[in-house]
């Protein structure tokens, strides 16, 4: 979770993409993350890095 004075700058994203790297150079193939349903921005976000359909 992102404070939202940190959120829109790409933070969790760069995570993201950190955390991929690390699974990789591990052979690990799962990732999963949680959502609240009702927060819309969270929800987007997700669908853009691949974890839920529209």
């Amino acid at each position: 979770m992102i404070d939202p004075a940190w959120q829109s700058q790409g933070i969790a994203t760069g995570m993201l993409y950190h955390i991929i790297q690390a699974l990789s150079d591990e052979e690990n193939t799962t990732l999963r993350s949680r959502k609240a349903s009702s927060n819309e921005p969270s929800r987007e976000w997700h669908h853009r890095m691949g974890f839920i359909n529209p």
